[in-house]
Order: C-alpha cells, then sequence, then structure tokens
C-alpha cells in the first residue's frame, strides 16, 4: 500500500467518528524536565477508538516514535495542527519571581486541543498531501521517458545484451514444425522458415528471449549419452551422423560473412530469420560446417539457390 493510500484512509476513519466523541486534550509539560502529561476529556468508548487511529498514524511517523503511540500522535498534532479552534495557545503556569542570581524553576507549559478527531482527519490529510507528492516525484524519476539521454540508451543496451545471452526458451524446430502443419494441414517439412519465425514472435510477449534448436541439433543431444552412461560407441558415432546430415563448405561461410557486411545485416538477426540461433550461425563462420537444412535455409534467406552457395 501506497503512504498516500494508507493516511487517505485513516483520515476517513478520523472523520467517520459520530461528532458526539469528539472531545479536548489538554498538554501539560514541565520545561528542564521530562515531564509530559496529557489529559483526555472523554469517555471509554471514545478513547478506545482514539487509541486505536492514534497507534496506526504514530507507527507510520517518520522518524519512528518511542514510548506510548497514543502520546506521540497526540504530540504531532500538537506541533503540526493549525492554530485557531482546534489548538489554544500554551499558558505558562507558576512562574515565581526569582531574586538575583538565583537558578530559575521548571515552568508548567499548559496547551489544549479540541476536536482531537477532527484536528487527527486533517493532519492525515497533511501527510497525504506529502505522500502523493513524494510518489509523484518518484513516479517521474522512474519514467524512462523522463531519463537523460545517455540513461536510456545505457538501459535499452543491457536490455539487449540480457536478451542476446538468455537464460534463453529453447523450443525444439520440430515441435514448432508439427504445430503449423496441424494449423494449415500441411506436411511438416513444407512448413517454411518464415512462417516458424512468425510463430515464435508470437511468444515473445511469453518468453522475451527463444533459441529455436533445429531439428537436427535436437536428435542429436537426445542421442547423447547421459552422465554415469556408457561412452558411445564408434557405431553409435556412425549412427548420429546419419540422424545429422551436415555440410562443410568454407567458400559458403565466407560468402555468408560478405553477404551480412554489404547488407548491414547482425548474425544474430540473421540467424533469427534463417530460424536458428546466433551461435550455430558463428560455428558456420568459424569452421565451414553446418547442417544441411540450416544449409538450405541460409541460402534461401540470401536470395540464392543451396546450388549457388555450396559452390561459392
Amino acid at each position: 500500500m501506497n503512504a498516500s493510500d494508507f493516511w487517505r484512509g485513516l483520515a476517513n476513519d478520523f472523520r467517520s467518528v459520530p461528532i458526539i466523541r469528539e472531545f479536548s486534550a489538554y498538554r501539560h509539560y514541565y520545561t528542564g524536565s521530562t515531564q509530559l502529561n496529557w489529559q483526555l476529556t472523554t469517555d471509554q468508548i471514545a478513547l478506545a477508538e482514539f487509541n486505536a487511529l492514534a497507534a496506526r498514524g504514530a507507527s507510520m511517523l517518520i522518524p519512528k516514535p518511542t514510548g506510548d503511540l497514543a502520546t506521540a500522535w497526540l504530540e504531532a498534532l500538537w506541533h503540526k495542527a493549525t492554530h485557531g479552534f482546534v489548538r489554544s495557545t500554551s499558558e505558562v503556569m507558576n512562574q515565581p519571581q526569582f531574586p538575583a542570581g538565583k537558578m530559575r524553576l521548571p515552568i508548567q507549559l499548559r496547551g489544549k486541543l479540541d476536536r482531537v478527531f477532527e484536528a487527527s482527519s486533517t493532519l492525515c490529510r497533511q501527510f497525504e498531501s506529502s505522500a502523493l507528492q513524494t510518489e509523484f516525484e518518484e513516479k517521474q524519476r522512474n519514467d524512462p521517458q523522463n531519463w537523460p539521454p545517455l540513461l536510456q540508451e545505457y538501459r535499452a543496451f543491457k536490455e539487449i545484451k540480457k536478451l542476446m545471452i538468455g537464460p534463453h526458451e529453447q523450443i525444439p524446430e520440430s515441435l514448432v514444425r508439427d504445430s503449423i502443419a496441424r494449423q494449415l494441414g500441411i506436411k511438416p517439412e513444407d512448413v517454411t522458415p518464415k512462417q516458424i519465425n512468425f510463430e515464435l514472435a508470437g511468444l515473445l510477449h511469453y518468453y522475451p528471449a527463444i533459441t529455436l534448436i533445429p531439428s537436427s541439433e535436437a536428435l542429436e543431444q537426445d542421442s547423447e549419452p547421459k552422465g554415469g552412461e556408457a561412452q558411445e560407441t564408434p557405431n553409435d558415432t556412425r549412427k548420429k551422423r546419419r540422424l545429422t546430415p551436415s555440410i562443410d563448405c568454407p567458400k559458403a561461410a565466407r560468402r555468408l560473412e560478405k553477404h551480412l557486411s554489404d547488407k548491414g545485416i547482425g548474425l544474430n538477426k540473421f540467424a533469427v530469420a534463417v530460424g536458428t540461433n546466433e551461435k550455430t550461425l558463428y560455428r558456420f563462420r568459424k569452421s565451414g560446417k553446418v547442417h544441411r537444412d540450416i544449409f538450405e535455409a541460409i541460402a534461401r534467406e540470401m536470395g540464392i539457390t543451396k546450388e549457388d552457395l555450396l559452390n561459392s
């Protein structure tokens, strides 16, 4: 709950007390000592209502009060309430005449608060107004539109970096293909990369960072041994290679790099367009090796045939 909401609610609670429950409070204080006393002229019902509401209000005062909360609230009223019918001027009592050179004795100061419930409601409204101003200023500071340009760009840079390095939601390409195929009534292999990207874009509201795992990579991961299992044999390796066909063409990798440079396209943006991730394309640029389905998607996105890219 915001502080302004708290003070607004408490002000209404003080205001809702029937007028017949209103009372006056008398303050007695002796200067030069810690003796302070408040006398409340009211019945037990009004006193119980006041003590409960006053304790709620005093618990929110800054600095936090010590001792009796109801007394702390009365002191807040005395120091902050407006002059007039709610607060009578202090009266100096028992002020003796002192011979020259003699120490002065403590002086009794008396004051009076009238209509304590109404005065409390007014004080809560003052606190509400102050809290609203503080909350408004804080909201203005936290609004990106009010940030300095450099801060806006730095925050945007941090968010982009966070999306790039993860953690990412990893979604198998086969799952996306099967879902689209069922919706359109086509074969999974006929689903295009653009259709895949369109469906993934619809998930960005729920998962800001998504990595698409190509079907061949998913098969490779599924075939990897788990912890504690036997190491794979040469037969297992050959079987994996059959499941995950790849193309080795360093010249094609260099042509892709030139294409990205000429078009001014970032590696991550191009990876999303072909339905893979930046890490896969980075390995392709370095080693010249990539899975066949990714190779074909790269060629399509470059606007050439896979044969042209293979013969680069």
